[in-house]
C-alpha cells in the first residue's frame, strides 16, 4: 500500500482484522503502487492496495 494511505486507512482496518483473526500475522509493505505490482505478481505479497498500476 502506498505510504500516503497506510497511516490514515490501515489502523482501523487492522484493528478490526486482528480482533477477528488474532492468529494471523500481517506485514505491511509501504511502496508506490508501481513497485508493489511486481512483488504481487511473483507471489511475494498476497494483497495489494493500489492507486494506479499495470500488472
Amino acid at each position: 500500500m502506498p505510504d500516503e494511505y497506510a497511516s490514515s486507512l490501515l489502523p482501523p482496518i487492522l484493528k478490526k482484522f486482528s480482533a477477528t483473526y488474532p492468529k494471523v500475522e500481517i506485514q505491511v509493505v509501504g511502496l508506490p503502487s508501481v513497485a508493489l505490482a511486481p512483488i504481487v505478481k511473483d507471489g511475494s505479497v498476497d494483497l495489494m492496495c493500489a492507486t494506479r498500476t499495470k500488472v
